[in-house]
């Protein structure tokens, strides 16, 4: 199952004064850590940078921050000065800032209250000018000089079976459009799939990964293939569709009527004995759709007595009953009754 939702998030922008600390690219501190050395004196001065920023401890030994960069390379790094920052009060984003860039100390006057933001979830979305950056706040109120534009990019939230959530932006920003969003790279999300189908559809069936519908509300594609493509959606401010549903009856009295409804498609193929239609019964009730019921096995006499009002009377009466018309001399057809 694939789900894919896009929303358009609206961005205030202000300049502030903040102390932030962000995820720095360390591939050098990560090449160090993973055995590449130089010549002493230098592993020796590296060895005690690494302790005094927390990689190494007393004994020159990996901390729990030494092994993250050791397998990642971001080292979290403090910042602190004035930045200009896109920032949003959306309903699924929170309060966060989602793109910020240094600003110079003597531009702006920054008076105002911005108000309180959360301390982690900040990030820096990919630019032609940034590369993609995580960060928290040191100080969760902010004071700032906020501008009255707003601009807005569109979020494509991406959720898919065994893997993790992304969320993809695209867009610009800035004056004339001249920061470029990278549509490539993602944002993780702690979405999981199985818990946003059962918010979009509060029918969803747990236990057999299926979406209880009433089968008269059905269209008949989906009928015979037990599945709707393309399934139109809603999240949290985000529209958008899941690429297969797979679908089941909601009770048993829709598993009836759908079970009986592909019993009719198979009885118009083609004649059959009445063993022929025991069989195709006994397949069709343990179809996976209808696992969570237990049917009945109906008979040929009971099945036409019950479609004897339909629209399919006719090939019902003639495809059951006319391998005992061309076998006169079977016990079947002795004991058969016209209804």
């Amino acid at each position: 199952m694939k789900i894919t939702l896009n929303k358009t998030v609206t961005l205030n922008v202000a300049t502030v004064y903040m102390k932030i600390k962000k995820d720095v690219n360390r591939t050098d501190i990560q090449e160090y850590l993973n055995g590449k050395r130089f010549e002493e004196p230098i592993n020796r001065r590296i060895n005690e940078y690494l302790k005094e920023i927390k990689i190494y401890d007393s004994t020159y030994q990996l901390t729990s921050l030494g092994r993250a960069v050791e397998k990642t390379g971001l080292l979290p790094t403090y910042e602190e000065g004035k930045y200009k920052i896109w920032y949003t009060n959306d309903y699924y984003f929170s309060n966060i800032i989602m793109y910020l860039r240094r600003e110079r100390a003597n531009e702006n006057s920054i008076v105002e209250s911005l108000g309180r933001f959360q301390q982690s979830g900040h990030f820096i979305m990919q630019t032609n000018e940034e590369k993609y950056a995580k960060f928290e706040l040191k100080e969760t109120q902010l004071n700032g000089k906020q501008f009255s534009n707003t601009e807005d990019v569109t979020a494509t939230l991406i959720l898919e079976t065994d893997k993790p959530t992304y969320c993809f932006f695209s867009g610009s920003l800035g004056k004339d459009g001249k920061i470029k969003l990278d549509h490539s790279i993602a944002v993780k999300r702690d979405d999981v799939l199985e818990n946003v189908v059962r918010e979009i559809l509060p029918e969803w069936d747990t236990d057999s990964k299926r979406l209880k519908v009433d089968f008269n509300k059905l269209a008949e594609v989906s009928r015979n293939s037990f599945s709707i493509e393309n399934h139109p959606c809603l999240y949290r401010g985000f529209n958008g569709k899941i690429d297969s549903v797979k679908l089941m009856p909601k009770d048993l009295t829709n598993a009836k009527k759908w079970r009986d409804y592909l019993l009719v498609q198979e009885v118009k193929k083609d004649y059959l004995t009445s063993e022929d239609f025991d069989h195709l019964v006994l397949l069709t009730n343990n179809r996976e759709a209808f696992s969570s019921y237990k049917m009945d096995v109906p008979n040929v006499k009971q099945f036409k007595q019950s479609h004897n009002t339909s629209n399919d009377k006719d090939v019902v009466f003639w495809h059951l009953n006319a391998p005992m018309d061309l076998n006169p001399e079977t016990n079947s057809y002795n004991n058969y009754q016209i209804l």
